[in-house]
């Protein structure tokens, strides 16, 4: 049997159902556009409390969140959907190093055959060659999608601290959000940077409070940083807390070094 990270999944899943993990909020939907825009039915997983739970479940306990939140979430879609395991393609990418992300994909498919579901198809490119597998006319727009997902959440955690309105922030951006999405489900994805000019535009405008607060910046593992079960509650707490405006890392900061080929 092939390594899991040097299977491949050729055409566009042949009829079956791609779920990608919700490791970032803002990047993952646009990633879930570019697959569809290549003919994959490719949906960004639900993670909350329960999912956490789940995926708690069926790991060791030692695991940092994103390894049982992500896991969990697809085991959740599962048990709902109640889906035919040859049915589905589970996107996990893994990476080298001392990191336990390299091993997600592998733990993954460990559960799935315990649980009875081996037939599930692990798409799981590697950093080590620059994630090679994934279709060559996808692999530049993922990397335009990462990047655009990096701005939108940028310009959320620059002006959320200062709105006026409570909740502002977040339905401009992911209104427009919601438009990028759209874009990437195209072959043609030249719109995205009007569209995307156009979300910077209309998050100006929202009416702020005239003050100036200090950064305090988080830096941890990328999964860790911006997963939004782990990320949501502490920037919140920091913003209500310390009033400070947060600034994470970026998820393109952390891709740089492999997407470039190393």
């Amino acid at each position: 049997m092939p390594r899991i990270e040097e299977q491949r999944i050729d055409g566009s899943g042949h009829g079956k159902v791609m779920f990608l993990p919700p490791m970032e909020p803002y990047g993952a939907p646009l990633l879930a556009g570019v697959f569809r825009s290549i003919g994959y039915d490719a949906h960004v997983l639900e993670e909350n409390e329960a999912t956490l739970a789940l995926g708690m479940k069926h790991t060791g306990g030692g695991e940092c969140v994103p390894c049982p939140t992500t896991t969990g979430a697809l085991l959740a879609a599962m048990q709902e959907r109640k889906l035919p395991p040859e049915k589905v393609i589970f996107f996990m990418p893994t990476a080298c190093g001392p990191c336990r992300f390299g091993q997600y994909a592998k733990l993954a498919s460990i559960i799935f055959d315990k649980l009875g579901w081996g037939q599930i198809q692990i798409m799981s490119p590697s950093a080590e060659n620059a994630y090679e597998g994934v279709p060559e006319k996808a692999r530049m727009r993922m990397w335009h999608a990462i990047l655009v997902g990096d701005i939108m959440r940028k310009l959320t955690h620059k002006t959320r601290p200062y709105e006026k309105n409570p909740g502002e922030t977040d339905q401009v951006v992911w209104e427009w959000m919601a438009h990028l999405v759209t874009a990437f489900e195209q072959e043609d994805v030249d719109p995205v940077q009007r569209i995307l000019a156009d979300a910077v535009d209309a998050v100006a405008k929202i009416a702020k409070r005239d003050e100036k607060r200090r950064w305090l910046a988080w830096w941890a593992r990328s999964m860790c940083a911006l997963t939004r079960l782990s990320t949501t509650r502490f920037v919140v707490a920091l913003r209500s807390l310390v009033a400070r405006q947060p600034w994470l890392l970026s998820a393109s900061g952390s891709y740089t070094p492999t997407i470039c080929g190393g």
